[in-house]
Formats: C-alpha cells, structure tokens, sequence
C-alpha cells in the first residue's frame, strides 16, 4: 500500500528490495484515487508499470476500503494466486528470506506478521 504522493518511496523500494522479486512473483503498489480536492495530485510514476490506482479514496479514513479494494483487484488480476504479501511502502522487506518461508508453508488461510518494539529506526543524516 502507497500513498498517491509516494513516488519518492517506491523508486527506492525498486532500488533495493525489490530486485530480488523475481520468477513468479509480481510487485504492485495500490494507490487510492484522488479525492475531488487533490485533483491535481497526480501520481508521478505510473510508466513503472507496478502502480495500480484502486477505487477507493486516498484517505486515511478510507484505509479499510482501500484495503479490500486491494484484495479484490489482487483477486481478480491473480484468480490462481497462492500468496499475498501485504506491505506499506515505508517497510523494508527481505523477499529471499519471507519467499523462503513461505515456500515451507502450506498455502492455507492465516495472517502472518511481526511488529518489532522497542528497536530504533536507521536513519541517514545525509
């Protein structure tokens, strides 16, 4: 999930982790529509290929929808998919380690994930 304002956040998603989704996976980021006061922000970087406007609002009070707005076009787009990984756009993923994971597991209905307390985030000061 991304924010219509995002772009800046998924090129280094396409810079780093996601070069490792390879073979038969497919990364998407799901945008909400623009919301008829924010007509002119427009989603700067959709000749990737990988941004998929949804029909749900891009507003945190629309989360929810948008999420299963996300679900539904996931459905429709991949009838035959096994997994589904959700991900906001400001989390670093390791997809060979989850891939690896998940390979393991029978693809049965369950929600996986991990929350890490207490730890800090690395930032750069440049």
């Amino acid at each position: 999930m991304s924010r219509r304002s995002g772009h800046e956040l998924r090129a280094a998603i396409r810079e780093t982790w996601a070069t490792q989704v390879v073979g038969a996976t497919a990364l998407r980021f799901f945008v909400g529509s623009a919301l008829a006061r924010d007509q002119g922000h427009q989603v700067m970087d959709t000749q990737a290929g990988d941004v998929v406007e949804l029909e749900a609002p891009e507003a945190y009070q629309a989360v929810t929808l948008k999420a299963f707005s996300m679900l539904h076009w996931a459905y429709t787009a991949f009838p035959n998919l096994r997994f589904l990984v959700r991900a906001d756009d400001d989390v670093y993923l390791r997809p060979h380690l989850l891939f690896a994971r998940l390979s393991m597991r029978p693809p049965v209905a369950y929600l996986w994930g991990n929350i890490d307390h207490g730890s800090n985030p690395v930032r750069d000061d440049e």
